[in-house]
């Protein structure tokens, strides 16, 4: 005989038993405040990239109408020699726009000594982000500040489509 769901949880159709229902109530919360979630398919799905981007704040993309930012994958990558004799290095890449500076994706990476390497990525969820047309990508590499005796090197992709 199927339990009788509590009253903080909610029937889930097709399942019985313990279990049967769900206390989070995310789904409900979800639809309620407009996040959908990544549609199954983004018509018009196109790409924007950027690879192995040496130090330097570099303009890559600019929407040619309105837009959605679907997803936007950083990878970062930092590399010290033989030669590197500093204290600690900090370091970062990002994806902002252009113009308004919203941070899309970040990355900080840091070394300390020779012959070290040190990678990271950064894939936060977009779910249909608008963007304006004119509006660009900018992949931001230690703000253009090189390192002695390091090599720094960015790649980006952005998903978007043009409604």
């Amino acid at each position: 005989m199927p339990q009788t769901p509590r009253p903080d949880q909610r029937t889930t159709p097709g399942i019985s038993g313990p279990g049967g229902g769900s206390r989070s109530g995310a789904g409900d919360f979800a639809g309620a405040l407009g996040y959908p979630g990544v549609p199954p398919a983004a018509l018009n799905c196109q790409s924007a990239e950027v690879l192995q981007q040496a130090v330097g704040v570099v303009p890559f993309f600019t929407f040619p109408k309105a837009a959605r930012i679907w997803t936007v994958t950083l990878s970062y990558v930092i590399t010290s020699n033989a030669s590197y004799s500093l204290a600690t290095s900090r370091t970062y890449a990002r994806i902002v726009t252009d113009p308004g500076l919203v941070t899309l994706a970040i990355v900080n990476l840091g070394i300390a000594n020779q012959n070290q390497h040190s990678e990271g990525q950064s894939e936060p969820p977009l779910t249909g982000l608008p963007v304006t047309e004119g509006e660009s990508l900018v992949l931001d590499v230690n703000g253009g500040t090189t390192v002695p005796q390091m090599n720094q090197q960015a790649s980006a992709v952005v998903l978007y489509s043009i409604p």
